[in-house]
């Protein structure tokens, strides 16, 4: 059994939708995991939002344009006006619900029934699309099978007795959502932006899969974020560190809660685009082609925090008392630097930003700095090469690095720098880099 996942962009339209259907039409034995339909997610986030605020007004407007989208997409790709019907019926039903969400108060678990119903939609509108073309398919429920705990974790165990009561062995494709789960309370849930490829891999690990396939529009990972640097490459092969790497420091084509899930039950995963599903693809597994350098990623919205203090100078303990405020108030630090008396380390949530500043300061003085970027270089060894460093300080000498981490990993060395200085630093090390890269997407 295979599991593919087809995200967002892949769904966009009526001819993106047809062309998945081509594609899944000549499997033999797998899930499909579907994720909303385009922007359909944020639509979601801002008829949320007008609820909460009260604008009644705002929301039904938004409401009746996203139903009109949907029927105009069905209208577009359900020729048979059995089916056609079939599939407006369910549009109308779920709706209808979200019309009377305008009229309740608003409580924090309807924002996640809200959030659900692209993922609902999607998984509708592409299951009657298959039967009308006689293509052999059973819809399942991911609210029947993935549920989460208190900390939002998957119970593995139990998916898997779940799941495996709902596969028929008479139907050659499975059709599910991605995102949206259950929460401990049996209410609607979903797990986070990004999800839909954590409920693949999720699938994959309890199913034992032959493979992840994660369908998006892009020729898979690639040497640099092609929206800023010129004639980037796909790579070829990946490890399941490396891809991480780069999942969790930028790459946008796979989430990296994903990746874990994979690696565990080792099972390769490969990247593929939609538009172009005849190109091969990046290929994640245990397996990786030996370079020194392969690809670049750059994250922005980072805030660096630094900590200072006297309290620190041969010291125990004092460590320790920084990562339990960062743990009291759930926000994960992704780059740290220390010396004698200060500590450096940023996170991408700020969301409780000032109470961990008014912790911090009862034990230390701090320093914030806003709209930061950090500059990911991923590799295979990439600390056993001397004289690499050298090579990157040297492009990049213009330029302010606020903070280094290297060492942390043999996959990775990650640089912050101002944001506004992201597309110099990342064109810049490509260029430096490029011999080195270009070799490791050359490889087969």
């Amino acid at each position: 059994m295979k599991v593919l996942k087809f995200g967002g962009s892949s769904l966009s339209s009526a001819e993106r939708i047809l062309r998945v259907m081509e594609i899944v039409s000549k499997e033999t034995n797998c899930i499909i995991v579907l994720s909303a339909n385009g922007n359909t997610t944020n639509e979601l986030e801002k008829i949320n939002k007008a609820i909460s605020l009260g604008h009644r007004d705002i929301a039904n407007s938004k409401i009746k344009k996203l139903k009109s989208h949907f029927k105009q997409l069905s209208f577009e790709l359900i020729k048979t006006k059995r089916y056609f019907n079939l599939i407006t019926s369910k549009i109308d039903e779920i709706f209808l619900e979200l019309e009377d969400m305008v009229l309740e108060e608003h409580k924090y678990h309807n924002k996640n029934k809200i959030l659900s119903k692209g993922e609902l939609i999607s998984s509708s509108i592409f299951c009657i699309l298959l039967t009308e073309h006689n293509i052999n398919s059973k819809y399942i429920s991911a609210l029947d099978f993935i549920k989460t705990n208190e900390h939002n974790e998957v119970d593995l165990k139990q998916m898997k007795k779940s799941i495996s009561k709902l596969i028929d062995k008479n139907s050659k494709i499975h059709i599910t959502e991605g995102f949206i789960c259950k929460d401990q309370y049996n209410k609607t849930h979903n797990l986070t932006r990004g999800g839909s490829d954590y409920t693949a891999s999720l699938i994959s690990q309890a199913l034992g899969a032959k493979s992840t396939e994660i369908w998006t529009d892009i020729d898979g990972f690639h040497n640099n974020d092609p929206r800023y640097v010129e004639n980037t490459k796909p790579i070829r092969k990946l490890s399941f560190d490396e891809a991480a790497e780069l999942a969790y420091f930028g790459a946008k084509i796979m989430h990296p809660t994903s990746i874990h899930p994979c690696k565990k039950g080792n099972i390769p995963v490969l990247l593929k685009n939609s538009l172009n599903p005849l190109d091969r693809g990046t290929i994640i597994s245990n397996n990786t082609c030996q370079s020194k350098i392969k690809a670049i990623a750059a994250k922005d919205g980072i805030t660096v925090i630094k900590i200072k203090s006297s309290r620190m100078l041969q010291a125990y303990g004092f460590l320790a008392k920084v990562f339990n405020i960062f743990d009291k108030f759930k926000t994960a630090i992704d780059l740290i630097s220390t010396s004698e008396v200060a500590i450096s380390l940023s996170i991408d949530n700020t969301s409780r930003l000032e109470e961990i500043v008014l912790e911090l300061n009862k034990i230390s003085e701090t320093e914030i700095d806003y709209k930061q970027s950090i500059i990911c270089i991923v590799g295979d060894d990439i600390n056993e090469n001397p004289g690499l460093a050298y090579k990157i300080f040297s492009e990049i000498k213009d330029i302010n690095v606020r903070m280094i981490s290297f060492g942390g990993s043999n996959h990775n060395i990650s640089l912050i720098v101002n944001q506004s200085d992201k597309i110099k630093t990342i064109n810049s090390l490509n260029k430096c880099l490029r011999p080195t890269i270009t070799m490791s997407n050359t490889a087969k």
